[in-house]
């Protein structure tokens, strides 16, 4: 009985054998995976810099190498002001009559990992900007 007592308690505490918390960063909103896409919902003020961009996305990073380990290297975040337009432009029909204004004015930035670069306001040239993001994965 001692020895069960023992691995037990040892099981207990040893961190390797804890699984790993898969709970979405509170930013994201939706996941695709197919993709390996992530929608995430930010400000502007979140994203103007690329040290400010880097915050924003290391918990998203952090996600993705530990819950979506298939997809290091080669992700993408597409970030939204609003959740309800945290979709493919594509999928607009069913949201404000297939007006594409209103999701293009939310849709504030694209992130590729594979590059690390982030293109604030993709949509619209005179306020597009692009930034470089120093590595975030692990």
């Amino acid at each position: 009985m001692p020895k069960v007592l023992l691995l037990t308690v040892l099981l207990l505490r040893w961190p390797l054998l804890a699984q790993p918390d898969c709970t979405r960063p509170s930013n994201v909103v939706r996941l695709d995976p197919s993709n390996k896409r992530l929608f995430a919902v930010g400000t502007d003020d979140q994203i103007s810099t690329s040290g400010r961009a880097r915050n924003f996305l290391k918990p998203i990073a952090d996600y993705v190498s530990t819950c979506q380990s298939n997809w290091i290297g080669d992700w993408k975040v597409s970030i939204f002001t609003e959740p309800r337009f945290a979709v493919y432009k594509t999928e607009l029909d069913n949201q404000d009559s297939g007006d594409p204004r209103p999701w293009a004015h939310s849709y504030i930035g694209e992130y590729n990992n594979r590059g690390q670069r982030l293109v604030i306001h993709p949509l619209f040239p005179q306020k597009k900007k692009w930034l470089q993001i120093a590595k975030i994965e692990k």
